[in-house]
């Protein structure tokens, strides 16, 4: 006989340039809660609530504008020059990255996706903060590609874009070919002055800027 595995508690913070989203799961409740940017009591409120929770997984998940990301088409090597040519590119690419990495997919055009992640990003405070837990440390972006496949299944024959509007701040962008992520971008929210209604706006704006290409090099 076998027994199913007990769900595991987990606190989720999306981290964005306009505050932090704090979302529970698994935990009896809780509501998902949002902390605005400069706010100290609702940050505060949050730190609380990982404190109540011993137990819970924490992963923050960066959604903001000091990231970077670039698609290379690197040449057919040996794993160890590889690793070598991928540590160098890095190094090259993001010169000032507190963190950077790379995915290697096999459906893309771009092949490799090389990630920098900015001294200045806010999830590093929160790592910080919440050192004491070992939190997980994530890209909106990079999980976004999943939801974009469940969300659209016929993306696994093609290109697809996930547009969202984040309430921790800004419209994201995700592009994906046969569900592996190409390009991402965050374009923040339109001013009150501005023309058009908010969908208008996107709409405009992702026209005027051709994603896909038939070989793409393409970085924020």
């Amino acid at each position: 006989m076998t027994f199913p595995l007990p769900h595991r508690q987990r606190i989720v913070l999306m981290i964005g340039d306009d505050g932090v989203i704090a979302v529970p799961e698994e935990i009896a409740g809780a509501a998902p809660f949002f902390a605005p940017l400069g706010d100290t009591f609702a940050v505060q409120a949050i730190a609380d609530f990982v404190a109540r929770h011993p137990k819970a997984r924490v992963t923050l998940f960066a959604d903001n504008l000091t990231q970077d990301y670039r698609c290379d088409d690197l040449p057919a090597l040996n794993f160890l020059d590889r690793a070598k040519l991928i540590k160098r590119r890095l190094k090259q690419t993001f010169p000032s990255a507190r963190l950077a990495a790379s995915l290697r997919f096999k459906k893309t055009p771009c092949r490799t996706l090389m990630i920098g992640v900015h001294e200045s990003n806010a999830v590093f405070a929160w790592a910080e903060r919440l050192r004491a837990r070992l939190p997980d440390i994530a890209l909106l972006p990079v999980e976004g590609a999943v939801l974009t496949a469940q969300l659209m299944p016929e993306a696994a024959d093609g290109w697809a874009m996930l547009v969202s509007r984040q309430k921790s701040g800004g419209f994201r962008q995700i592009v994906t070919f046969k569900n592996d992520l190409v390009f991402t971008r965050l374009t923040p929210l339109p001013s009150a002055e501005a023309s058009g209604g908010e969908a208008e706006i996107i709409s405009r704006d992702i026209k005027a800027r051709p994603y896909v290409r038939s070989h793409l090099r393409l970085g924020r």
